[in-house]
């Protein structure tokens, strides 16, 4: 994998509908609406204002749930514009921090796009159409895993920073709580949700991703499941990759976001950055003139190749 140069990052998910993030002043991700909505909970954020103009306040998150549906949706039109763009690997959001998965996650959770929303296992379908042909030899497809979940009741025993875990107070009332739509309670979520989740996605013949890009890390039982990915893989002659963000120390890449490093390292890394200017998932407030032109695209490319890396872009 050393030799691909160019990937495509993939931001999809129920963010997708409310598609907002303030693109001055303070800026946060638009793929982040679920958080920084509820935090701070206050005329502070743009998107809490934004949401109480636009939907009132009795709309929450999870209300854009059955909004997404990925009707007009087909894997292989993807997979087209990924090898017309030259990019040699894609990583899918299977996960990211609102809990909501794009693939099958079985008795651990039906927060999930094969219960709610498009009912369809997007992950699957994604990655399953890249093993066939005319794409199998050209593009290696991968997944996209966040570690914690920021409103998960579950997680709370393990919540740190910006990522508590615990079920949401409504933004507007405090008063009420705001539903976990699909929740399945567990004992632990590391033991009974991620673990399981994770080796799903790598050893399940659905999914069978050859690269594992985590975030956030944080408590979980990684350095045992990443013995069984490099032994599983190498036993099929495989090659794999565990990006930096999986809360070990050992990986095999270095992932800085929205920066590049000026200098040759020794060890590999990827520039991780969006079309956007800041966000990685669409944002609906930014106007077209302002995400980056196919020259700066291109330049960015250029200086990663020189430094021996390679490059993932979000669309």
């Amino acid at each position: 994998m050393t030799d691909a140069k160019f990937g495509i990052f993939i931001h999809w998910g129920v963010y997708s509908v409310p598609a907002w993030a303030p693109t001055t002043g303070t800026l946060n991700y638009a793929e982040s609406y679920q958080w920084v909505q509820h935090v701070p909970n206050s005329t502070a954020s743009q998107t809490w204002v934004h949401h109480k103009d636009t939907y009132g306040t009795n709309v929450t998150y999870e209300d854009f749930i059955p909004q997404w549906n990925a009707d007009e949706w087909d894997p292989k039109d993807w997979l087209n514009l990924f090898m017309d763009a030259g990019a040699k690997y894609f990583v899918l959001t299977s996960k990211h921090h609102d809990g909501f998965s794009l693939f099958d996650t079985g008795k651990t959770s039906n927060r999930s796009s094969t219960n709610l929303g498009p009912m369809r296992d997007l992950v699957g379908e994604l990655l399953g159409a890249a093993k066939q042909a005319p794409y199998k030899d050209s593009l290696v497809g991968s997944v996209y895993y966040s570690m914690p979940e920021w409103l998960n009741p579950d997680y709370a025993p393990y919540g740190f920073g910006s990522w508590p875990g615990g079920q949401a107070h409504n933004a507007y009332d405090y008063s009420l709580l705001e539903p976990y739509t699909g929740w399945i309670p567990v004992n632990d979520y590391i033991d009974d949700l991620q673990t399981p989740q994770m080796e799903t996605l790598l050893f399940d013949v659905r999914y069978g991703s050859p690269i594992l890009w985590c975030d956030i890390g944080g408590p979980s039982k990684m350095l045992g499941l990443a013995a069984k990915f490099y032994n599983t893989y190498a036993k099929r002659g495989q090659q794999v990759v565990l990006n930096d963000r999986c809360s070990i120390k050992e990986a095999d890449m270095l992932t800085p976001e929205l920066m590049k490093f000026s200098s040759i390292l020794e060890r590999k890394w990827e520039a991780c950055e969006g079309l956007d200017p800041h966000s990685f998932g669409y944002n609906a407030n930014r106007v077209w003139s302002e995400y980056k032109n196919s020259t700066t695209v291109l330049v960015s490319l250029f200086h990663v190749v020189c430094l021996t890396t390679e490059i993932i872009s979000s669309i």
